[in-house]
């Protein structure tokens, strides 16, 4: 950025000197210009030189080859080593061809809420003390004064784009959820949070869409299923990790969440929405009831919509007939004229 007042400053003191000492001057800027350029101009040079020796490029593909090869040799072999590790560590057992949504959450701290205000005391404004003091103090708070702390941090929070602090990021939980591949692919894209998955697999069973079973359709649905699970069951004999493309969206997957209580909010709150596809929304929804057990203080501050609705995305069509009726409502002198009419 260049700095408007020294320049401005070097050039009331030039128009202070003679005319051959600016002259002179202008010749020495010249000068260093063309120095810069022509060293500029070599190293160009250089660099095309580089770029078109044929050694030279054949050795970097060698290297490059030989990198690539060998990363690509450790991403794709992993799978492989692990595999017959599952049957020696983790044994097999008879899989339900039908199941159902799950949605458990198998490990949170205990101590949660406590370290939720205790980060919200530890950054205030004022306090310079230990977080462990400051925790210690907090365990021997009142469910009540506990209460008073969280709804002053998010007091005149009436939003779910209205985010919540830092603090929240001091407690983490993860989910283990069963659901169909379709509506996973939406949740799948949080980042914020630790995801990991299962293979895809017909083993957990299929969802058959209400809109499906509604218009009459259900019988085709699950003939479509039988012939793709055939197809899986087929080519899984030969290698499991193909077989994955087999799997319809319909079939159900197990994977697992680790996000902190931050993350919690701005997922449960945006899945939620009215217009949010059901399936995502009911797995949402569990979440929030799950932690409405394991911390319900913080689930109060919570903008979760629990309502049930008809069909996905509900909502929008309200809007747009609203917004047409405001249209047409809307006096002609109001609408502005076109120039020139």
């Amino acid at each position: 950025m260049m700095n408007l007042s020294a320049l401005s400053q070097i050039e009331e003191r030039i128009a202070q000197l003679s005319l051959a000492e600016q002259l002179w001057l202008i010749e020495r800027v010249a000068q260093r210009l063309r120095e810069h350029l022509d060293a500029q101009s070599a190293f160009d040079q250089q660099l095309a030189v580089m770029a078109a020796d044929q050694e030279m490029q054949q050795e970097l593909r060698r290297i490059e080859k030989e990198t690539t090869q060998e990363y690509q040799t450790y991403l794709s072999g992993r799978g492989a080593r692990i595999y017959p590790l599952v049957k020696e560590f983790v044994g097999e057992r008879p899989l339900s061809t039908m199941g159902e949504v799950e949605v458990r959450l198998i490990e949170y701290d205990l101590e949660g809420q406590e370290k939720v205000i205790t980060g919200i005391l530890f950054a205030a404004a004022g306090n310079h003390i230990s977080w462990n003091e400051i925790l210690e103090r907090v365990r021997r708070m009142s469910e009540e004064e506990k209460r008073r702390v969280l709804a002053q941090y998010l007091g005149g929070r009436t939003a779910r784009w209205q985010k919540i602090g830092r603090a929240f990021e001091n407690v983490s939980m993860r989910f283990e959820i069963v659901m169909d591949i379709g509506a996973w692919r939406d949740l799948h894209r949080h980042r914020i949070l630790t995801q990991m998955r299962q293979d895809f697999t017909c083993a957990h069973g299929y969802h058959v869409p209400s809109e499906v079973s509604g218009a009459g359709l259900e019988g085709e649905f699950r003939n479509a299923i039988d012939r793709a699970e055939e197809i899986f069951l087929k080519i899984q004999r030969r290698n499991p990790y193909v077989a994955q493309y087999a799997v319809t969206l319909a079939h159900r997957i197990r994977f697992m969440q680790l996000q902190n209580l931050r993350s919690l909010f701005w997922e449960t709150e945006l899945r939620t929405i009215p217009e949010g596809h059901p399936d995502y929304r009911k797995i949402e929804q569990e979440k929030f009831r799950l932690i409405e057990k394991a911390y319900p203080l913080v689930a109060e501050h919570m903008l979760v919509n629990l309502e049930e609705y008809d069909f996905a995305r509900r909502g929008q069509e309200e809007k747009i007939q609203k917004k047409i009726q405001q249209l047409f409502e809307t006096p002609t002198s109001a609408v502005p004229k076109p120039e020139g009419g």
